[in-house]
């Protein structure tokens, strides 16, 4: 196993162990990345053929994979049924809207392009996980 270790766990003792059992740690210190915020430590690792452990709280890994799920909620979004239809009323009758009407359109529709927008970059970010950390991306349902 290659494993990319935090400063929580960098030490020589385990780095040793580890390599007896023929296992590959890279340690912060090896990098020149001890003491350095976790972004940094993540930053240095995308793309590299190892996985990171932590101890300190959540593992980047996991907040990665929480951030793959939330894109793909994004990339998912629909209007909900009921504005929807209104859009659709509204875009179908709008020789004959009141003042206030038109401006609910043109608000609905400024929020479709916003969303529309939201949900391509979603998409374009979630191919890129995909690509660069395929090990992290979920499973699209």
């Amino acid at each position: 196993m290659n494993c990319y270790v935090d400063d929580d766990l960098d030490s020589d003792l385990l780095l040793r162990l580890a390599g007896n059992q023929g296992h590959q740690l890279i340690s912060p210190r090896a990098v020149g990345l001890r003491g350095s915020r976790d972004a940094a430590h993540l930053y240095s690792r995308v793309g590299m053929p190892n996985n990171i452990a932590a101890t300190n709280g959540p593992t980047i890994d996991s907040v990665l994979r929480e951030c793959d799920v939330a894109l793909q909620q994004v990339a998912a979004y629909r209007l909900p049924p009921a504005l929807d239809r209104r859009l659709l009323w509204l875009s179908e009758n709008k020789e004959s809207l009141t003042q206030e009407e038109r401006e609910e359109l043109l608000e609905l529709v400024d929020l479709t392009q916003e969303r529309t927008v939201e949900k391509l970059r979603a998409r374009l970010v979630l191919k890129q996980i995909a690509e660069m950390l395929p090990h992290l991306h979920a499973t699209q349902s």
